[in-house]
Protein backbone atom coordinates (compact mmCIF):
# COMPACT_ATOMS: atom_id res chain seq x y z
CA UNK A 1 0.00 0.00 0.00
CA UNK A 2 2.88 2.31 0.07
CA UNK A 3 2.57 2.55 -3.69
CA UNK A 4 -1.05 3.70 -3.42
CA UNK A 5 -0.12 6.37 -0.91
CA UNK A 6 2.61 7.78 -3.07
CA UNK A 7 0.41 7.74 -6.15
CA UNK A 8 -2.24 9.60 -4.23
CA UNK A 9 0.30 12.21 -3.23
CA UNK A 10 1.45 12.63 -6.82
CA UNK A 11 -2.12 12.94 -8.00
CA UNK A 12 -2.81 15.71 -5.48
CA UNK A 13 0.45 17.45 -6.41
CA UNK A 14 -0.54 17.50 -10.10
CA UNK A 15 -4.00 18.85 -9.25
CA UNK A 16 -2.45 21.69 -7.37
CA UNK A 17 0.25 22.68 -9.81
CA UNK A 18 -0.82 21.09 -13.07
CA UNK A 19 -3.20 22.03 -15.83
CA UNK A 20 -6.13 21.37 -13.54
CA UNK A 21 -4.84 23.74 -10.87
CA UNK A 22 -7.31 26.33 -9.53
CA UNK A 23 -7.14 29.87 -10.88
CA UNK A 24 -4.84 32.23 -9.07
CA UNK A 25 -5.39 35.97 -8.76
CA UNK A 26 -2.31 38.11 -8.52
CA UNK A 27 -2.73 41.29 -6.53
CA UNK A 28 -0.38 43.92 -5.28
CA UNK A 29 0.14 44.09 -1.55
CA UNK A 30 -1.49 47.09 0.28
CA UNK A 31 -0.25 47.98 3.76
CA UNK A 32 -2.77 47.71 6.68
CA UNK A 33 -2.49 51.43 7.52
CA UNK A 34 -4.02 52.31 4.15
CA UNK A 35 -6.97 50.06 4.87
CA UNK A 36 -7.40 51.75 8.24
CA UNK A 37 -7.26 55.20 6.66
CA UNK A 38 -9.83 54.20 4.04
CA UNK A 39 -12.13 52.90 6.80
CA UNK A 40 -11.85 56.17 8.76
CA UNK A 41 -12.64 58.21 5.68
CA UNK A 42 -15.73 56.10 5.02
CA UNK A 43 -16.89 56.52 8.64
CA UNK A 44 -16.43 60.30 8.44
CA UNK A 45 -18.36 60.50 5.18
CA UNK A 46 -21.19 58.43 6.67
CA UNK A 47 -21.27 60.65 9.79
CA UNK A 48 -21.38 63.83 7.68
CA UNK A 49 -24.23 62.40 5.62
CA UNK A 50 -26.13 61.47 8.79
CA UNK A 51 -25.65 64.96 10.27
CA UNK A 52 -26.81 66.67 7.08
CA UNK A 53 -29.85 64.37 6.91
CA UNK A 54 -30.62 65.11 10.59
CA UNK A 55 -30.38 68.85 9.96
CA UNK A 56 -32.56 68.54 6.88
CA UNK A 57 -35.24 66.68 8.81
CA UNK A 58 -35.12 68.37 12.23
CA UNK A 59 -32.93 71.45 11.78
CA UNK A 60 -35.67 73.66 10.39
CA UNK A 61 -37.96 72.66 13.25
CA UNK A 62 -35.27 73.45 15.78
CA UNK A 63 -34.65 76.83 14.17
CA UNK A 64 -38.39 77.55 14.20
CA UNK A 65 -38.59 76.54 17.86
CA UNK A 66 -35.59 78.72 18.68
CA UNK A 67 -37.14 81.67 16.85
CA UNK A 68 -40.48 81.14 18.60
CA UNK A 69 -38.71 80.87 21.97
CA UNK A 70 -36.79 84.12 21.41
CA UNK A 71 -40.00 85.91 20.40
CA UNK A 72 -41.74 84.56 23.50
CA UNK A 73 -38.82 85.71 25.68
CA UNK A 74 -38.98 89.22 24.20
CA UNK A 75 -42.74 89.33 24.76
CA UNK A 76 -42.35 88.23 28.39
CA UNK A 77 -39.59 90.78 28.99
CA UNK A 78 -41.87 93.57 27.70
CA UNK A 79 -44.64 92.30 29.95
CA UNK A 80 -42.30 92.21 32.96
CA UNK A 81 -41.14 95.77 32.34
CA UNK A 82 -44.75 96.96 32.02
CA UNK A 83 -45.67 95.20 35.25
CA UNK A 84 -42.65 96.72 37.00
CA UNK A 85 -43.72 100.19 35.90
CA UNK A 86 -47.26 99.48 37.03
CA UNK A 87 -46.12 98.25 40.44
CA UNK A 88 -43.87 101.31 40.75
CA UNK A 89 -46.83 103.65 40.18
CA UNK A 90 -49.01 101.58 42.49
CA UNK A 91 -46.38 101.69 45.22
CA UNK A 92 -46.11 105.46 44.91
CA UNK A 93 -49.92 105.70 45.08
CA UNK A 94 -49.92 103.52 48.20
CA UNK A 95 -47.25 105.75 49.80
CA UNK A 96 -49.29 108.85 48.97
CA UNK A 97 -52.36 107.22 50.52
CA UNK A 98 -50.42 106.35 53.66
CA UNK A 99 -49.11 109.89 54.09
CA UNK A 100 -52.59 111.32 53.47
CA UNK A 101 -54.02 108.89 56.03
CA UNK A 102 -51.40 109.89 58.60
CA UNK A 103 -52.14 113.58 58.02
CA UNK A 104 -55.86 112.90 58.38
CA UNK A 105 -55.28 111.00 61.63
CA UNK A 106 -53.21 113.90 62.96
CA UNK A 107 -55.95 116.37 62.05
CA UNK A 108 -58.57 114.08 63.57
CA UNK A 109 -56.69 113.91 66.88
CA UNK A 110 -56.31 117.70 67.06
CA UNK A 111 -60.00 118.16 66.23
CA UNK A 112 -60.99 115.64 68.91
CA UNK A 113 -58.90 117.53 71.49
CA UNK A 114 -60.49 120.81 70.44
CA UNK A 115 -63.91 119.17 70.62
CA UNK A 116 -63.34 117.93 74.18
CA UNK A 117 -62.11 121.40 75.25
CA UNK A 118 -65.14 123.02 73.67
CA UNK A 119 -67.49 120.52 75.35
CA UNK A 120 -65.92 121.25 78.73
CA UNK A 121 -66.33 124.98 78.21
CA UNK A 122 -69.90 124.50 77.02
CA UNK A 123 -70.65 122.40 80.10
CA UNK A 124 -69.13 125.10 82.31
CA UNK A 125 -71.19 127.86 80.74
CA UNK A 126 -74.37 125.76 80.82
CA UNK A 127 -73.91 125.23 84.56
CA UNK A 128 -73.37 128.91 85.06
CA UNK A 129 -76.55 129.78 83.23
CA UNK A 130 -78.67 127.02 84.75
CA UNK A 131 -77.53 127.75 88.27
CA UNK A 132 -78.91 131.26 88.52
CA UNK A 133 -79.44 130.85 92.25
CA UNK A 134 -76.20 129.59 93.75
CA UNK A 135 -76.60 127.25 96.73
CA UNK A 136 -73.27 128.01 98.33
CA UNK A 137 -71.20 131.11 98.20
CA UNK A 138 -68.03 129.24 97.19
CA UNK A 139 -67.81 127.05 94.16
CA UNK A 140 -64.84 125.36 92.38
CA UNK A 141 -65.16 124.82 88.66
CA UNK A 142 -62.81 123.20 86.14
CA UNK A 143 -60.15 121.87 88.42
CA UNK A 144 -57.06 120.64 86.54
CA UNK A 145 -53.95 119.01 87.96
CA UNK A 146 -50.91 118.66 85.69
CA UNK A 147 -47.43 117.39 86.60
CA UNK A 148 -44.73 120.05 86.72
CA UNK A 149 -41.26 119.82 85.20
CA UNK A 150 -39.67 119.13 88.60
CA UNK A 151 -40.39 115.68 90.05
CA UNK A 152 -43.14 115.43 92.72
CA UNK A 153 -44.43 118.92 91.85
CA UNK A 154 -47.91 119.54 90.38
CA UNK A 155 -49.75 122.56 89.03
CA UNK A 156 -53.35 123.17 89.94
CA UNK A 157 -55.73 125.23 87.86
CA UNK A 158 -59.19 126.31 88.99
Amino acid sequence: MPVAATSLKIKRFRQRFGIRAPRVAVRTHIHWSWHLLLGLVLVLVAAAAAVSAWRALFGSQAEERLLAATLRIEQLEKEVSALRQQTGTEQSAVKMEQTARQQMLGKLKTLERENTVLKEELGFFERLVSDSAPRSPLRIERLRVTPDEAPDNYRYRL
